[in-house]
């Protein structure tokens, strides 16, 4: 892959890595725009960090399929960029790296739909009316409402952590969650013993980040 959605402390943005033909790059970003057009809309704000010998030639080229979807950029940077998170995100975020996974600083709204067969962290919150399909592994920095499933590649070994919890509806791999009540407390949720079990995340003291 020539490029990546990042979630700095800034805000969101576009990383696009070394390359030499242009030509799959901008077909790269145009299927990750669309893969995000339902959460993103017109005059959204949107950052670029470009490789230290990126062609300014080929900028241009970058920006016209943002341009076209209504995008801002508000920045545009070179050089790898430092994301800074929170040590309690970053032990959260640690098992992630060994599966595609999207960053998105956006609620998913009532009514919106959203799938990836990775894994996605949001920074936001999952409305009461929203419908989320994850492949792998969910993080939610933010309340869950709507209706959720999860492991939909990776089965019941999926996890979703969000910080409060209060959803219509979950599901991770075949398991269903049965017993919905609210917790407004970060929590993990996972499969156990053959059914979803959640746990306040400040009392887990279990292995399961070794996936």
């Amino acid at each position: 892959m020539f490029t990546e959605i990042v979630a700095t402390k800034t805000g969101l943005f576009l990383s696009v890595k070394k390359y030499e033909d242009i030509e799959p790059v901008i077909l790269e970003i145009k299927e990750r725009i669309n893969n995000l057009k339902k959460l993103l809309e017109e005059g959204d704000k949107i950052g670029l960090l470009l490789h230290e010998d990126f062609n300014k030639n080929d900028l241009l080229r970058i920006l016209k399929p943002l341009e076209e979807n209504g995008l801002k950029v508000f920045s545009i940077q070179f050089g790898k960029p430092v994301v800074q998170l929170e040590d309690d995100k970053k032990e959260l975020l640690s098992f992630l790296q060994k599966e595609p996974t999207i960053f998105l600083t956006k609620n998913i709204r009532s009514g919106q739909k959203f799938e990836f067969n990775g894994n996605v962290v949001i920074f936001g919150n999952v409305s009461f009316g929203a419908e989320l399909i994850v492949g792998g592994h969910l993080i939610v920095f933010g309340t869950i409402r709507g209706n959720v499933t999860a492991g939909k590649i990776i089965g019941d070994r999926a996890l979703v952590a969000c910080v409060e919890f209060n959803p219509t509806n979950l599901k991770i791999g075949q398991y269903v969650l049965r017993d919905k009540q609210p917790k407004n407390y970060p929590c993990i949720v996972h499969v156990r013993n053959g059914r979803i079990v959640v746990e306040d995340y400040s009392q887990f003291k279990d292995d399961i980040f070794e996936v």
